[in-house]
């Protein structure tokens, strides 16, 4: 009888053990998080390390003629990131400031955030901003370079020009707002501005013209020579 009892007592025992081991937590596994340190944050109005280390590959782009220029014509006009209106805390007209935040303007350019209601840039725009950034983003002032001037066509040799230094301002969208109503974006409005001698007076800066790049310098002496050939030559397409 004490044999049975004992038997009873012990299957009681460990059905109470198993029935409270059904209730515990199981135990935790290790868990492996891997942290992606090659992105930044650029998410914020100021930017806690924009400096992008990277081996210099050679300062073939230029600042002045190349960087400078594209910016200012698509984000550094009024109301946008000028010295006046410096949106969101933002100058962009001075190689300090376009440098210090390279990457996150990089960043906007490719999401089409920026320019701001305008149009975007072009993949070659891009591209040369980003060779720019991964050359060390230099301060390379070019002021002697080569200037072919063989076979000047609108598509070739005026189109680049327009696109770097007037469209942030002279597109359909843009231009009655930035713009003087002034458009740029086609060879049919090029030439026709060219032809009532507006844009040629413009580039120039001669007579009583409204200087053209706004905000900028002066096109360098090989591109206005270039817009001279084109008009000479009747307009090549």
């Amino acid at each position: 009888m004490k044999k049975i009892f004992s038997i009873i007592l012990l299957l009681g025992i460990l059905a109470t053990f198993f029935e409270q081991c059904k209730h515990e937590s199981p135990e935790p596994k290790n868990v492996v998080i891997t942290i992606d340190t090659t992105h930044k944050d650029t998410s914020h109005k100021t930017f806690p390390d924009t400096t992008f280390h990277a081996p210099n590959t050679g300062d073939s782009t230029c600042f002045n003629t190349q960087i400078l220029p594209l910016i200012v014509s698509n984000c550094s006009m009024s109301n946008c990131h000028d010295v006046a209106s410096h949106q969101k805390g933002y100058n962009l007209t001075n190689y300090t400031n376009i440098s210090r935040y390279g990457y996150p303007i990089y960043s906007s350019l490719t999401k089409g955030s920026m320019p701001k209601g305008r149009p975007a840039l072009t993949a070659n725009q891009k591209a040369i901003f980003l060779k720019w950034l991964t050359e060390g983003a230099h301060n390379v002032v070019c002021d002697t370079i080569s200037c072919d001037t063989t076979n000047i066509t609108y598509t070739a040799s005026i189109l680049p020009i327009l696109q770097n230094y007037c469209l942030g301002c002279h597109t359909t969208s843009s231009a009655n707002s930035s713009g003087g109503g002034i458009i740029l974006d086609n060879y049919n409005a090029v030439k026709l501005s060219a032809q009532t001698g507006h844009l040629m007076c413009s580039i120039q800066w001669t007579g009583t013209c409204y200087k053209m790049p706004k905000s900028s310098s002066q096109l360098s002496s090989c591109n206005i020579h270039k817009f001279v050939i084109w008009v000479n030559n009747n307009f090549p397409q």
